[in-house]
């Protein structure tokens, strides 16, 4: 299997079997963080496993960063005034 059959592999693995908490949602105008295991920590998978974890909470992902062995995501929810976060990185 090539890098990027392995690569769709995991994120397909990351979207079918995430996990649990994180299907529950906020309630509008929240923010919530997450920290996921993810070893090795990639940037670009970290970044894919946030959005997903955003979208499971009915959110926008707000910030991520990739630690040693870990993810960690800041996202919010919906709400009015929601266009004053944004992404940073």
């Amino acid at each position: 299997m090539d890098g990027r059959s392995a690569c769709v592999c995991f994120l397909l693995a990351l979207l079918l079997l995430g996990n649990p908490t994180s299907a529950e949602e906020l309630d509008p105008g929240t923010c919530g963080t997450e920290v996921d295991r993810l070893d090795p920590c990639i940037k670009t998978l970290c970044k894919w496993n946030c959005e997903l974890v955003a979208m499971k909470r009915g959110g926008h992902l707000t910030s991520y960063e990739c630690g040693d062995r870990e993810c960690k995501c800041d996202f919010c929810t919906s709400s009015i005034g929601a266009d004053e976060h944004r992404l940073h990185v």
